[in-house]
């Protein structure tokens, strides 16, 4: 293979990306294995290699690093998979790939900040909280009610995090080294 030329592979890109990909996804599982959790609640940052991964290298990526963290969480844990809490995960990718694609990739604070929080509020407050209380009967307005706490505090300090990697100038290097 000639040097100047890139590997690609599909609609994911290089082989880079797909391999910082799967270094993401490791990450959220790994943080989804260490958290402190409950029947309906869990206090952990395993959302934000997906977020990130949906930030910096788009809506489909971030969607896969989703499913693929969801899956391997549940392997981890021991827990069965279910379908409607691997979609929330994916969801949270998604959206936030999608809100940063939707302001043309200018990362401005508020496009971060709005990503982040409709990411969660779509796949952690709304999918995921339908899904438990379909799978465990617990009332939707108690499931609602610690879902949201837990989630402004989770997504604020997720912002906090993100904006700061994206504001260092080696990150900063290392992505565009990544995506260029």
């Amino acid at each position: 293979m000639q040097k100047n030329k890139k590997s690609r592979i599909s609609m994911f890109g290089t082989v880079k990306v797909l391999v910082f990909a799967a270094l993401l996804c490791a990450v959220s599982g790994v943080m989804k294995l260490i958290a402190p959790s409950g029947d309906t609640w869990r206090i952990s940052l395993e959302n934000f290699p997906i977020i990130f991964g949906g930030v910096t290298l788009g809506p489909f990526i971030g969607g896969a690093i989703g499913i693929a963290a969801d899956l391997l969480g549940c392997l981890f844990r021991g827990y069965a998979i279910n379908p409607f809490i691997t979609a929330a995960s994916m969801s949270v990718g998604l959206v936030s790939g999608t809100v940063i694609w939707l302001f043309k990739r200018q990362n401005k604070i508020y496009e971060l900040v709005l990503a982040v929080f409709l990411a969660h509020i779509v796949g952690n407050v709304v999918i995921k909280t339908f899904a438990l209380h379909a799978m465990m009967g617990t009332p939707l307005a108690v499931l609602f009610a610690e879902r949201i706490v837990t989630y402004l505090i989770t997504a604020t300090v997720e912002c906090i995090i993100i904006i700061l990697l994206l504001k260092n100038k080696a990150v900063k290097k290392g992505l565009y080294r990544l995506t260029n």
